[in-house]
């Protein structure tokens, strides 16, 4: 029997009395974000009146051309790093704050802050993320070679001259299209291997960072799919944000579920590893 009926179940009675703390933070991470994107775009439009003869390359987009500089790369790459640095750990302390809330907790909000009271945990924070993205993005490069050799193949019998090419085209663009959405399920499925990392992290286990990587793939083993499943299950839920269910509460109950499923996943492998050290 699944557990994602009780596991969302648990989350919504942990929100019960809490949801203006949730929906604060979330609130409180989107202006953070929208604010960096404003200063951005301003910082932007200010170099576009003070450097107007700057060399510039002119996307054309479908409606309109897009005039791009130097300038304007700059600053987008220093507000892109500047955001990242400061986001990363607030998203940290968010699901610390999830982490302890789902196991009977009352956090602060305070807690939200945790990364930056210490320069160790900041940096780790950041590191950590790094990581995490850099396995991620491997996986996602490894699991899209097969769509790419269709892309290549499709390629080459472009200027193959024959009744059968256009048939050939279509048929590959069909398979390429199918075999990439197969693929980037199961890679998504696969890269759950990590989703213990952060928990492990926020949870105080005071490992290193690559030993807890290695520890959630460990963990995760068997468990990827029902995690993966546990989020899929939420898309109905991101659909009917769209009409009638405010996406302030819908990424709530994604988080506190998902803390719950954190939860279970280590407790189980704490309960293990004592029985096989008490055998």
């Amino acid at each position: 029997m699944s557990i994602r009926p009780i596991i969302r179940k648990n989350a919504r009675d942990s929100l019960r009395h809490h949801w203006g703390r949730a929906i604060g933070m979330l609130l409180f991470l989107i202006c953070v974000n929208v604010l960096f994107l404003l200063l951005e775009q301003l910082f932007c439009y200010l170099l576009s009146l003070n450097i107007p003869e700057e060399p510039a390359l002119v996307v054309d987009l479908l409606q309109g051309r897009l005039r791009l500089t130097g300038s304007m790369a700059i600053v987008t790459l220093t507000f892109a790093v500047v955001s990242f640095v400061l986001t990363t750990p607030l998203c940290f302390g968010m699901a610390k704050w999830y982490y302890h809330q789902v196991g009977g907790e009352r956090p602060s909000l305070q807690i939200l802050f945790t990364c930056f009271y210490s320069m160790k945990e900041l940096w780790r924070s950041i590191v950590l993320r790094i990581l995490l993205a850099v396995r991620i993005l491997f996986w996602r490069a490894v699991f899209s070679i097969p769509a790419a050799l269709l892309f290549l193949a499709r390629r080459l019998l472009a200027g193959w001259e024959s009744d059968y090419a256009l048939f050939l085209q279509v048929g590959l663009f069909a398979l390429q299209i199918l075999v990439s959405l197969i693929l980037t399920v199961l890679w998504f499925v696969f890269i759950q291997r990590y989703f213990l990392a952060g928990y492990l992290f926020v949870s105080g286990s005071g490992e290193g960072l690559h030993a807890m990587i290695r520890r959630s793939v460990r963990i995760m083993k068997g468990n990827c799919r029902e995690t993966a499943a546990l989020l899929f299950s939420f898309f109905p839920w991101f659909l009917l944000s769209v009409l009638v269910i405010p996406l302030l509460f819908v990424l709530p109950y994604l988080y506190a579920s998902m803390a719950i499923n954190a939860r279970v996943l280590l407790e189980r492998d704490t309960r293990k590893q004592e029985a096989q050290s008490d055998n």
